[in-house]
């Protein structure tokens, strides 16, 4: 029987094998590519530990904040936090060791295209009741926490719109726009035809200084809203952001 690797060598491993493929991807878009692969590589495997690192951090601070967050909502809705409710959400807070102890079930689970929610047994009603805990902490203006619960609940059922939408917004407000543009995307899969979706990645894009794509998006924002008298005010004023893009990529 083969000896399993440790957790660290068995993530570096990951992060190696995920950096070469980025690499490859890179050199076949821009084969006249000017740094090495080397030095790609390097820098895509520590993006992919940062990244590692940041998720690890959002879903465990996550947990924390909507666990605090459901403290302060069962003083005002009490009939929400069912004994039910408590048990579920004993399984979040114990998630990492849950998977932890059975990888192989996981693995399974998630390669036939199930949900984390549903491999921690976690109902609709409990995850609602979390969505409510997430929300009073975007309400209040609780950015970094609402960012982070909203970032567990996507974890927990990527399909869900509702949780795209707190994360993103959390993420847009606290100017975190790399991880407002995750979110917009995801959103904008869900619902391609929405023209707020398109003019919220075009100035997340805006934000990042890639003009290009800011431009594809707002133009995309207005082919969406068309001649709907219901955005007649909203499109007057993206025609002049378009023009202000272009005159940014002129200079």
């Amino acid at each position: 029987m083969q000896t399993p690797l440790p957790k660290e060598q068995e993530l570096e491993l990951y992060i190696t094998e995920g950096a070469t493929k980025k690499v490859e991807e890179e050199f076949i878009k821009h084969p006249n590519q000017l740094l090495s692969r080397e030095v790609l590589l390097e820098r895509y495997k520590q993006e992919l530990r940062e990244n590692f690192s940041n998720h690890e951090a959002q879903v465990t601070n996550g947990a924390a904040a909507i666990c605090e967050s459901l403290e302060e909502l069962a003083k005002i809705k009490p009939e929400l936090i069912t004994e039910q409710v408590l048990e579920k959400i004993e399984n979040i807070t114990t998630l990492s060791e849950l998977i932890e102890n059975n990888e192989q079930a996981f693995l399974e689970h998630i390669s036939e295209g199930k949900t984390l929610q549903s491999f921690a047994k976690i109902d609709d009603d409990t995850l609602d009741v979390l969505y409510q805990a997430a929300k009073k902490l975007f309400d209040e203006k609780n950015l970094d926490k609402a960012r982070c619960a909203f970032y567990l609940l996507t974890n927990l059922n990527s399909t869900n719109y509702a949780f795209w939408l707190g994360y993103a917004n959390a993420a847009y407000e606290q100017e975190r726009y790399k991880e407002a543009l995750e979110g917009f995307l995801a959103l904008a899969e869900a619902s391609p035809d929405d023209p707020q979706c398109q003019l919220a990645l075009s100035r997340c894009y805006g934000a990042l200084d890639d003009i290009e794509n800011a431009i594809v998006h707002l133009k995309a924002a207005l082919t969406k809203i068309g001649n709907n008298q219901e955005y007649a005010g909203l499109k007057e004023e993206l025609e002049q952001e378009n023009e202000q893009l272009f005159a940014k990529l002129r200079h």
